[in-house]
């Protein structure tokens, strides 16, 4: 069901309950007032009856009394009229009494006076079935008010609802399927400062939340490149630096080598000479050459130095490139679950815009 038809059926249902209460309490106080007129209406024809019955009782003219109580009868709201006399017989023979207490009948008795000594009574019982034929009516015209007022407030409240809530709600569905198809270039104009704008309001924010999100993405995998282009050239450098340590170490082993062939030369000169200068000589050379030597050690130490140095920044910069990518792959993720959030909305809407 959409979301005007439900509000419609809401206030239908409310109107109905409404208007039975209403109708229910009209009932009741209109039945009131109807039998408490009809009781004066009975009060006052049998203080009648009896005012000018006490002659007709004196005289035994019970005739003159019949015909009190005929003309009394042709009230369509009179039951019955009796005259009794002071023992409680009946004096006229016109109608007969029902028991006391009958429903549907509103019994007055009136006692009948002469010269301050009670002679007689008068009864008389009206029925209410005036009263309610009277309720029925006003029940049909009640019912037929709350027919004509529940289609006005349909009519109403749909047309107003339609125009007033179900059009700005479109606006915004129309925003949220620009957002689910990628387009965060326009905002959903607002219009009012109610619920509806202010659901207008946070759909915008969320669209500049979603365009600072892809920015921020979109900054990431620039740096992610830039890091990418670092790290190639240190491993360029690094294989320039494991080249030029290769090369050095080929010089090391030349120099080995050529000392080995100098001590050994040395040796068999020893052996072969005996002149004490030239065993001087050569023994200076040797020191120098073993200078040399530790000369080129210690250049080693110094490279092998440099390239760890490199190693350990090439590590550092591989560590916060993993991070850097997994925090873009974070920003990505919810970027993503956002986008489905506000797809399966914009289906929900369009369903419900459909019925």
């Amino acid at each position: 069901m959409s979301l005007t038809r439900k509000f419609v059926a809401n206030i239908l249902v409310g109107v109905t309950l409404t208007s039975a209460g209403l109708m229910l309490l009209l009932t009741r106080h209109e039945r009131s007032v109807l039998v408490e007129q009809l009781r004066r209406k009975g009060e006052n024809l049998a203080r009648l009856i009896s005012g000018i019955s006490a002659d007709p009782i004196v005289a035994y003219n019970y005739m003159f009394l019949d015909g009190y109580v005929r003309d009394v009868a042709k009230d369509p709201d009179v039951s019955y009229v009796v005259i009794f006399d002071r023992d409680g017989k009946p004096l006229t023979r016109q109608f007969t009494v029902p028991a006391i207490g009958t429903r549907h009948l509103v019994e007055i008795a009136e006692p009948i006076f002469q010269a301050g000594e009670r002679i007689g009574t008068t009864r008389i019982g009206l029925s209410t079935a005036g009263v309610e034929r009277a309720l029925r009516q006003s029940q049909i015209i009640i019912v037929a008010l709350s027919l004509i007022n529940m289609f006005l407030t349909w009519l109403i409240v749909y047309v107003l609802f339609r125009r007033i809530v179900f059009a700005a709600v479109e606006g915004v569905k129309t925003g949220m399927v620009r957002v689910a198809a990628g387009d965060l270039s326009r905002e959903v104009e607002v219009r009012s400062e109610d619920e509806i704008g202010a659901l207008g309001r946070a759909t915008n924010k969320m669209i500049a939340d979603l365009t600072h999100l892809i920015g921020a993405s979109q900054q990431h995998s620039q740096r992610l490149d830039t890091s990418a282009g670092s790290l190639a050239a240190v491993a360029q450098s690094m294989a320039a630096a494991f080249r030029r340590q290769i090369e050095t170490l080929g010089g090391i082993t030349d120099a080995v080598g050529d000392m080995d062939h100098l001590t050994r030369d040395l040796s068999a000169e020893a052996v072969g000479l005996q002149d004490a200068a030239r065993v001087s000589s050569s023994t200076a050379d040797l020191a120098k050459t073993i200078a040399v030597v530790s000369r080129t050690i210690a250049e080693i130490r110094s490279h092998i130095e440099s390239v760890a140095l490199t190693v350990s920044n090439l590590s550092s910069t591989v560590t916060a490139v993993a991070a850097s990518a997994e925090r873009t792959a974070k920003v990505s993720e919810e970027a993503r679950e956002a986008v489905g959030v506000i797809s399966a909305g914009i289906g929900e809407m369009e369903q419900m815009a459909e019925e």
